[in-house]
């Protein structure tokens, strides 16, 4: 479950807040670090709060954490953002022809 929140959170900052991060940071370094620093920024919000959903989550039940299910658990999550968007999409274009 954490590593889905963590796929839907890198997916969303990715896609919704990295450009508007990179558009500030390129106007003072240059474009490979401007990159890099959103993309960490990017992985460190997802690490945060993936890691606050699974500590709350081991409180109540107890699993075991493999490389595979964390793994599956960021694609899940990656798709589930993508789905989601083209949803909102085909919502917006159906509310234009309307």
């Amino acid at each position: 479950m954490a590593s889905i929140i963590f796929g839907l959170i890198d997916a969303s900052f990715t896609f919704l807040g990295e450009t508007s991060i990179y558009n500030i940071l390129i106007k003072y370094m240059v474009n490979d670090v401007a990159e890099l620093i959103t993309s960490g920024i990017s992985a460190a919000v997802a690490i945060f709060i993936a890691t606050l959903v699974r500590n709350l989550l081991k409180k109540y039940n107890d699993f075991d954490e493999l490389a595979w299910i964390e793994s599956t658990g960021i694609i899940i999550g990656t798709m589930i953002f993508i789905l989601f968007y083209y949803l909102l999409r085909f919502i917006k274009i159906k509310i234009k022809i309307k």
